[in-house]
């Protein structure tokens, strides 16, 4: 198994004066779930608020924060 993180920016001009078609932050957002569901990849939860019990070490006795919604 593998976990890629896709990510979308948007720029409003290209170098040399060429102006790109610039996106929204939502359609940045559809463009990627449209390509996750083409590449049939499962979403995957981000665990967040770690508390580390010993330290910059990670251990079973780690603390989470409180579950994604």
């Amino acid at each position: 198994d593998a976990i890629a993180d896709a990510r979308a920016l948007s720029r409003r001009g290209a170098p040399g004066g060429r102006v790109g078609r610039a996106l929204t932050r939502a359609q940045g957002e559809r463009l990627l779930e449209a390509l996750r569901l083409d590449l049939g990849w499962a979403k995957v939860p981000i665990i967040r608020n770690r508390q580390r019990a010993l330290g910059f070490v990670e251990s079973p006795l780690d603390r989470f924060g409180p579950e994604p919604p």
